[in-house]
This record gives C-alpha cells, sequence and structure tokens, in this order.
C-alpha cells in the first residue's frame, strides 16, 4: 500500500475534516497559549518562542491523528467513540512531543509535573473539543 492509498483511507477529503483539523488546531493551540501565558507572560508577545513550543505537540499531533483515523467521520461518528479514539491519540501525541521536546531542536522540558498536566488538561481541551464535534455530527445523522 502506498503512502497516498494509506492516508487516503485515514483522512476523508470533507468539510468535516477541515473543521476537525481546525478545532485540532485550536484546542493544542489553546493548551500552549495557556501554558505560555501561565508561566511565562503573553504567547503573542514573542510568536517565534510560541511557535517553537507549539511545534512539538503538532506534530505528535499530526502523526498520531493520522495514525489513528482521526480525520474520519467515523472518528466522531458518536460521543463515545469520540472518546475511545481520541484518548489514546492524545496519549501517544503526548509521548512524541515530549519525545521531541526533550532534543536540543525543540523548547520546553520533560519534567513529569508537566507532562501529568499535559495529559491531563491538554488531554481534556482536546477529547472535549472532539467530543462536542461528535455531538454535533450525531445530531446530523
Amino acid at each position: 500500500m502506498s503512502t497516498s492509498t494509506y492516508l487516503q483511507s485515514r483522512v476523508d477529503a470533507s468539510g468535516l475534516s477541515a473543521a476537525l483539523v481546525a478545532g485540532d488546531l485550536l484546542a493544542i493551540g489553546g493548551f500552549v497559549a495557556a501554558g505560555r501565558f501561565q508561566h511565562w507572560g503573553s504567547p503573542i508577545g514573542d510568536p517565534a518562542v510560541f511557535a517553537e513550543v507549539l511545534a512539538p505537540f503538532l506534530i505528535g499531533w499530526t502523526v498520531a491523528a493520522l495514525l489513528g483515523g482521526l480525520y474520519t467521520r467515523d472518528a466522531v461518528l458518536f460521543p463515545r467513540r469520540a472518546v475511545s479514539w481520541t484518548l489514546p491519540a492524545w496519549v501517544v501525541a503526548v509521548a512524541i512531543a515530549m519525545a521531541l521536546r526533550s532534543t536540543r531542536e525543540f523548547a520546553g522540558g520533560t519534567a513529569w509535573t508537566f507532562i501529568a498536566v499535559t495529559l491531563v488538561v491538554g488531554g481534556t481541551m482536546v477529547v472535549g473539543w472532539r467530543v462536542l464535534a461528535a455531538a454535533i455530527t450525531d445530531k446530523k445523522s
């Protein structure tokens, strides 16, 4: 199976998928922005640093979401399914992000407290958004 064929089976070319991407970016970006605001001031004050902090999370999420088929209608067909597909993907995304953050190429650390906060708070934001998307999608079915 080619990469193109594999990705076609993991991503629906639809407005729903585009909305899921946008919502994921807002949820993950919101989590990172809240962390920047809480610890170092405004994320808008230094957009380059904000992007550097955000990048490993977006890379991790992109890999996990594509592997998990999270940009398909099936991923948000029902709220329960949204949780059961999104939560494991978030754990994988965080593992990838933390591995990237432990390198010289990306800013940040991997303290256990940060990993826990990322799993819980970031996960609540991403899973919560996906449950909302599923509830809206379920009503339209």
